[in-house]
């Protein structure tokens, strides 16, 4: 394509950024609806402490969240 070929046709080009824009606000949108902030926050951004905890054997997890909220609590 040469100079002349966008000169002419410079307005066609422009509907591939506009249209890119177009979808972002779209997606960021649909993602503020869905999750009440406009990109996905995880534990870094949120602020908090992330644990991992591996188990061997059944854990009554409602017995854990009172064990751990009593402890944490005080």
């Amino acid at each position: 394509m040469n100079e002349e070929t966008y000169r002419k046709y410079y307005k066609k080009f422009m509907l591939i950024p506009i249209g890119l824009l177009v979808l972002s606000i779209l997606i960021l949108s649909i993602t503020y609806v869905k999750t009440g902030d406009i990109i996905t926050r995880d534990i870094s951004l949120k602020g908090g402490v992330s644990a991992t905890i591996q188990y061997t054997q059944e854990i009554n997890i409602e017995d854990f969240r009172t064990k751990i909220n009593s402890r944490f609590r005080n």
